[in-house]
């Protein structure tokens, strides 16, 4: 696979990850301001996906099975675990160099599991509890009198337990081998073979040789192997769960603290890598399909026995099951609903939740566009706007799309111009789980001026073997004006976040006066933040605020202050059109600073105003 095609790899893995799997993990050690007994500051890639799906109070569970209830903080650019969070430090006795894994479940709700130093499960945190009111010790004491190695034997004993332990890749060499900490090893020490498999979320399974030196086990032949695959970097870390017969189940987590999308979804594999062909639960509507890139009815799947294995077959079978046939798109059926309903007709977005007006336009549209074959219909937010990505969910993709990677062609109806797409098909290790349109994605949306609330449906055809998809857009309607009706003002305001360019760095007191003025104005769209410096001729547009707000194409941009009459006008630059890195408010910008006499360390809130016209507020906060 050459470099190019496998950065695009690992950007739709990390689009996937965070918008369709059902658990996201991320993990902390005890040490520092950012893990503190009084506070936990989420990590920042983690927080920036899941703001808007947590609420003001989250739960954490522990394997003990109690239930702690911790305040959260969303600042503008960090999300911090505050209020009931000492308790939580206080019941577990956390101590620094403790780590902690979350993952989170949905609901505003957290697993967590605590290992101590030594990288093995915290016994604190594994005690069943009949009294919730108690402390982990307290039950520990009320559990046993004699002493806590009675509950220390206990917990290696016990049954239907997932044994788990976790690895910093800390060592200089530990790309050559690793070994597994002293206290698992003194309790599974006759349990664990010469050789163990390491599973990971993506499916792929490897096979490690176990050199057993004095009272040590230490994983070599094959963990080289295992490391380059995963592409393994100093202080990453490792989570190992114990399932029995010498497998483990591993996670790969950044030194960051986030999980490696890249190794939770099946983008590609390695030569060395055992394939596994049981196709899992996966739910997908009347058909499924597996590694062997075979379409088979639900109900005739068959179980596979050890002996149809990749790893038992000859090289000559396991290449006939791998012929994949491209030409092959199955016939469109229904979605569910009742039988010509619009809703059997289209399949919407995963996630998306329409508004009665916006259902209303695409009910209308599909009875009239229906032509037998199903739409998939979703509505544009900034992510798809500005990622380079768009998800099409496993419902669509698994009935309509190919079953392996290519490049596509997009279409608006009756238009001549196409764009090039790459579609790349995510699976699970055995099944499809959803496509993602990548490279040329992008472009086709920065050529038609995609905005924010359009909706899009897909319809899929074929010529001469190519997949063609032809995009039906309706545009969002937008009210002329920007004066908020009675009933729009009385809605809950939801804070849209704020963006400033790459390399500004904000100081706390800033950060506070901007936080402070979005709460007075209470903006619809997000803000774009930009100080004044020295060179004052042109100001410089984030790229992310503006791919996903502006429009593709140069035009004059009307600036206003609140609440007065004048306006300036400024010229919207864009440099480098085709991949639209450099935006800019050039012309008529000096007259705007000159007029307003903006300083250094001025700053500029800028408010995309719902206009015909492109009109922006001009909110100025004075620097010192």
């Amino acid at each position: 696979m050459s470099g190019k095609s496998h950065t695009i790899c690992k950007v739709c893995a990390a689009f996937y990850y965070w918008h369709h799997m059902d658990k996201m993990r991320f993990f902390m050690v005890m040490m520092g301001v950012r893990a503190s007994k009084n506070e936990l500051t989420i990590p920042k890639e983690f927080a920036n996906n899941v703001r808007g799906k947590i609420s003001d109070e989250i739960k954490l569970e522990v394997p003990d099975g109690q239930t702690y209830r911790v305040q959260v903080d969303k600042e503008p650019n960090e999300v911090v675990l505050r209020s009931g969070w000492d308790a939580f430090v206080s019941a577990y006795e956390l101590k620094e160099g403790d780590t902690l894994l979350f993952a989170y479940t949905g609901n505003s709700h957290l697993k967590v599991q605590i290992f101590n130093v030594s990288g093995c499960d915290k016994l604190l945190s594994c005690v069943m509890k009949n009294n919730p009111m108690r402390s982990p010790r307290e039950s520990m004491k009320k559990l046993c009198t004699v002493c806590l190695e009675c509950v220390d034997r206990h917990y290696w004993h016990m049954k239907d337990h997932d044994w788990c332990f976790v690895k910093v890749m800390s060592l200089s060499n530990f790309k050559d081998e690793m070994a597994i900490p002293d206290e698992f090893t003194t309790n599974f020490r006759g349990h664990i073979s010469d050789k163990v498999k390491l599973e990971v979320a993506d499916g792929n399974i490897y096979n490690v040789q176990v050199a057993k030196e004095q009272d040590k086990f230490i994983l070599r032949s094959g963990w080289v192997d295992f490391t380059g695959v995963y592409e393994l970097q100093q202080y990453d870390s490792l989570f190992f769960i114990y399932s029995g017969d010498s497998h483990f189940k591993v996670r790969i987590l950044k030194p960051s603290g986030c999980e490696k999308a890249s190794s939770c979804v099946t983008m590609s594999r390695g030569p060395n890598v055992q394939e596994r062909v049981i196709c899992h639960a996966l739910s997908l509507p009347s058909i499924k399909r597996c590694r062997n890139d075979n379409w088979t009815d639900n109900s005739k799947t068959a179980k596979v026995t050890p002996t149809d294995s990749p790893s038992q077959k000859s090289s000559s079978e396991m290449n006939t099951q791998d012929v994949t046939s491209s030409k092959y798109i199955p016939e469109p059926r229904s979605s569910g609903g009742l039988p010509g309903s619009t809703e059997s007709r289209y399949i919407l977005e995963k996630g998306c939740i329409l508004t009665s007006a916006q259902k209303a336009r695409v009910d209308t549209f599909v009875k009239e566009s229906w032509t037998g074959i199903q739409f998939y219909v979703t509505v544009m937010n900034e992510k798809s706007l500005s990622d380079g990505c768009l998800v099409i969910c496993k419902d669509f993709a698994a009935k309509h799309l190919p079953h392996k990677d290519q490049t596509i062609k997009l279409c608006y109806p009756q238009n001549s111009k196409t764009w090039d797409a790459n579609l790349a098909v995510i699976t699970d290790g055995a099944c499809t789980r959803s496509c993602i349109l990548a490279a040329g994605w992008l472009d086709f949306v920065r050529d038609n001026n995609l905005r924010e609330g359009d909706i899009c449906a897909f319809e899929v055809s074929k010529d001469h073997d190519r997949v063609i998809i032809t995009v039906h857009l309706l545009k969002n309607v937008v009210v002329t004006g920007h004066t908020k009706s009675t009933s729009q003002q009385q809605k809950k305001w939801t804070h849209p976040g704020y963006v400033v360019t790459k390399y500004t760095k904000l100081t706390c007191k800033q950060k506070r006066k901007i936080e402070e003025r979005i709460q007075a104005i209470r903006p619809e769209t997000r803000i774009f933040v930009s100080i004044i410096y020295s060179s004052r001729a042109k100001l410089s547009i984030e790229v992310r605020y503006a791919t996903a707000h502006l429009p593709r194409e140069e035009q004059w941009v009307r600036l206003q202050l609140p609440g007065k009459n004048h306006t300036w006008k400024a010229k919207l630059y864009i440099g480098d059109k085709d991949k639209g890195k450099c935006y800019a408010l050039q012309t008529g910008w000096k007259k705007f600073v000159d007029d307003n006499k903006l300083q250094d360390d001025d700053m500029c809130l800028f408010e995309l105003l719902k206009n015909e016209e492109l009109t922006m507020n001009v909110h100025i906060i004075r620097g010192d």
